[in-house]
C-alpha cells in the first residue's frame, strides 16, 4: 500500500474550519509508521506532535477523517544529559495537529543536546539536536507596495558556520507560526548582509487563495532560527516539494523528506531564535 508523509496533508486541514474537537483515531487510514515533529527553543520548552503515517484507505475516506492520525497516547521523553522528562500530551487549538506533548519542566539552553524519544505500539524513535546561538536581525522594515498592502523585510549577517529559517504568523493564521517561502539561508554559501522577505507563512496555500503580504493593522509574529545544516535540509526539501506538489501533473513523494529521526519520519529541531512582533499601520483614510 502507498504510505506518505501525512504533515502537509494535517497542515492542508487548517484551510478548513477549525474542528470543535480532535477526530477519533481511525484505524482504516493509519499506517505502521510514525511522523514526528518537534522543537525546543532556547529558554523554551520542547513541543512534539505525533502522528502515524498515512494508509491508503479500500474505500474513500472524507478529508477531516486525516485527524484521525494523531497519536494521543504516545510516550515521549527529552533527556538533555542530566535530566530525563516525559512530556504530557494535551489539546491545543493554537496549533495543527490541535494535539501537541509538552511540559514546562525543561527549558532549552544554548549548546546543549536534546534527546527526544517517541514510543508507541511497539514502535520508538529517537533524535537528538543541539540549540545553536540565535542570531539577532540588524533590522526589520515595513513597506507599503503599490496595491495597498505590506511587505516585511529583515537584514541580517549570517555565520558562515550556521543556517537560518524565518517562520511567520499573521493576523488570520490560526494555527501558529509556518515557514516563509524563499525564507532560509544558508550561511555557508552567502557572503555579508543578507536581506530577506518575510512573507506570510505558505503552507497552507493550496487549498485557499495565498497572499503572501499583509494587510493594514495586522500584527506580524516571526520567528528568526538559527539551526544546523541537517534541519536546514528538511525545511529546504520541504520548501521545494511543496512548490512542486502545486503543479498537480507532477508527482511528488513527502516520504522523500531528509530526516534526523531514527525509526521514524520528521524531525527534532534544536534552535536558537529571536522573535519580534511587527504592528502594519492602519490604513489612512482618504482625504
Amino acid at each position: 500500500m502507498k504510505r506518505l508523509l501525512p504533515i502537509l496533508l494535517l497542515l492542508l486541514l487548517a484551510a478548513c474550519d477549525k474542528m470543535d474537537t480532535l477526530a477519533p483515531e481511525n484505524d482504516a487510514i493509519r499506517g505502521d509508521g510514525l511522523v514526528v515533529e518537534g522543537w525546543i527553543d532556547e529558554g523554551g520548552c520542547p513541543v512534539v506532535s505525533v502522528t502515524t503515517t498515512l494508509r491508503r484507505p479500500d474505500d474513500p475516506q472524507p478529508v477531516a477523517s486525516l485527524a484521525g492520525l494523531v497519536v494521543r497516547d504516545a510516550e515521549v521523553y527529552v533527556s538533555d544529559g542530566t535530566q530525563k522528562v516525559k512530556l504530557t500530551g494535551s489539546l491545543s487549538l493554537d496549533a495543527f495537529p490541535p494535539y501537541v506533548y509538552s511540559t514546562s519542566l525543561m527549558k532549552g539552553e544554548i549548546g546543549k543536546t536534546y534527546t527526544l524519544t517517541v514510543s508507541y505500539k511497539g514502535m520508538e524513535a529517537t533524535a537528538e539536536t543541539t540549540i545553536p546561538e540565535a542570531t539577532q536581525l540588524t533590522s526589520l522594515d515595513v513597506f507599503r507596495t503599490e496595491d495597498d498592502v505590506y511587505r516585511i523585510y529583515a537584514v541580517f549577517d549570517p555565520d558562515p558556520e550556521a543556517c537560518y529559517g524565518f517562520f511567520s504568523k499573521g493576523g488570520e493564521d490560526a494555527f501558529g507560526y509556518l515557514p516563509v517561502f524563499l525564507g532560509l539561508v544558508d550561511g555557508s554559501v552567502v557572503s555579508g548582509p543578507q536581506t530577506v522577505s518575510v512573507t506570510r507563512g505558505s503552507a497552507l496555500t493550496s487549498l485557499k487563495e495565498y497572499k503572501p503580504g499583509f494587510e493594514p493593522g495586522e500584527r506580524v509574529d516571526i520567528r528568526f532560527c538559527t539551526m544546523n545544516r541537517e534541519i536546514y535540509r528538511f525545511w529546504e526539501t520541504f520548501q521545494q516539494l511543496t512548490g512542486i506538489s502545486y503543479i498537480m501533473t507532477y508527482p511528488t513523494n513527502f516520504s522523500n523528506l531528509p530526516s534526523n529521526m531514527t525509526g521514524a519520519y520528521g524531525y527534532w529541531a534544536g534552535y536558537g531564535t529571536a522573535t519580534y512582533s511587527v504592528n502594519i499601520p492602519e490604513e489612512e483614510e482618504e482625504p
